[in-house]
């Protein structure tokens, strides 16, 4: 069987009380990544679930070797859930996903395409994106004051679907809430970021884990990032 792309690949889907849609993602990327790729593996960290997640994940990983699951004992945010799944990951090419249902597994084909040894990181982009009113002028405002802050290309800052490389990934400088910025510290690196626009799919279960409060936030964050211009590790001086 030919494949689409002849390398292997992590996935990292940190999870939190996503009993209800569980199985239906696992099914979705088993069935698309199989016909693509020559070899992957999907890594679930499950951030102290409260519901019947971890039982579920267990399960899977019983039932199929291309799944590894790890367990936060205590709620640690997104960040920290992806920074456990990255460093576990046993190939080189990263795919961070959530695991809510609505990203596309059709689409990380494309993004691993387009990364390279010139491109370090590739991102989706909701052009469409089905989420409520709020989050959708919320995420426009913020996206574009951060690229007129930055001086850099408009990204979809909060888009959960990214691939990147293990060796850029494990030497982000780690902060809570970090998977939010990752465009910004590439771009402080000097690597060049790409996006891709993505099929986004509305929720249709759980509930989602932004508020306002996370989006006010964002603003002394992104002060630091600007004057302070944190980068790579393996790319400090």
């Amino acid at each position: 069987m030919k494949f689409l792309l002849p390398y292997p690949i992590s996935i990292v889907i940190p999870v939190f009380n996503e009993e209800k849609a569980l199985k239906k993602v696992y099914m979705e990327l088993m069935e698309t990544l199989s016909e693509q790729f020559e070899g992957f593996e999907i890594i679930y960290v499950n951030d102290a679930s409260t519901d019947d997640t971890k039982a579920q994940l267990e399960e899977m990983e019983k039932q199929d070797s291309r799944v590894s699951v790890f367990h936060h004992f205590k709620n640690e945010g997104q960040s920290k859930a992806l920074f456990t799944g990255i460093q576990n990951a046993n190939f080189e090419t990263v795919v961070m996903m959530d695991g809510d249902e609505q990203y596309d597994p059709r689409d990380i084909l494309e993004l691993c395409g387009l990364l390279q040894d010139k491109v370090r990181l590739v991102s989706g982009k909701r052009d469409n994106r089905k989420d409520s009113f709020l989050y959708k002028t919320f995420s426009f405002i913020g996206n574009s004051l951060i690229a007129f802050f930055f001086r850099m290309e408009k990204f979809d800052l909060g888009c959960g679907l990214k691939v990147g490389y293990k060796k850029d990934l494990i030497s982000l400088p780690y902060f809570k809430y970090v998977h939010r910025y990752l465009q910004i510290i590439y771009f402080n690196s000097g690597l060049e970021i790409a996006q891709v626009e993505i099929n986004h799919r509305p929720r249709t279960t759980g509930q989602s884990k932004y508020s306002i409060w996370k989006v006010l936030n964002i603003i002394p964050r992104l002060l630091w990032l600007k004057f302070y211009k944190p980068r790579l590790n393996y790319l400090q001086r």
